[in-house]
């Protein structure tokens, strides 16, 4: 919703004030749940931004650059969820996600980058793992 309100305004600003706060770490939250539908609910995100702003994995303007760093912050999460998933998933998943590792370039985030570099050494599960340990150190 947020990225194609964005899209189709004719201006917009940015606040670099903390607007709103997730209640994460708490059972009530809705970031503390896990659900299969909702990770693929947010791979169909990364995957329709990524075909609606880029060409030949270039950002297709400047707006567009700077909405797909919004797809990567959500790929990470992906990478994360993917370690929630029953092991007999796994495969599926990893096969849906992996063509787009792509996506993470347009972060200047290190963490994001460090990510798409782990999957590719270490592979999905450890680092969900390795994401899940410092999310929980945080």
């Amino acid at each position: 919703f947020c990225r194609d309100c964005i899209l189709r305004a004719e201006s917009f600003d940015c606040l670099d004030i903390p607007y709103y706060e997730y209640r994460q770490m708490r059972e009530e939250s809705v970031t503390a749940t896990f659900a299969e539908k909702g990770f693929y609910d947010l791979f169909q995100f990364v995957e329709d931004t990524a075909r609606m702003l880029t060409v030949n994995r270039k950002a297709k303007d400047f707006i567009s650059g700077c909405m797909m760093s919004a797809a990567a912050y959500e790929y990470v999460i992906l990478i994360w969820h993917f370690g929630c998933l029953p092991w007999k998933k796994r495969k599926k998943a990893r096969e849906t996600i992996k063509p787009y590792t792509w996506v993470l370039s347009f972060s200047e985030n290190r963490l994001f980058r460090l990510a798409g570099l782990l999957t590719k050494l270490v592979g999905f599960s450890v680092t969900s793992w390795l994401l899940d340990l410092y999310k929980r150190a945080k």
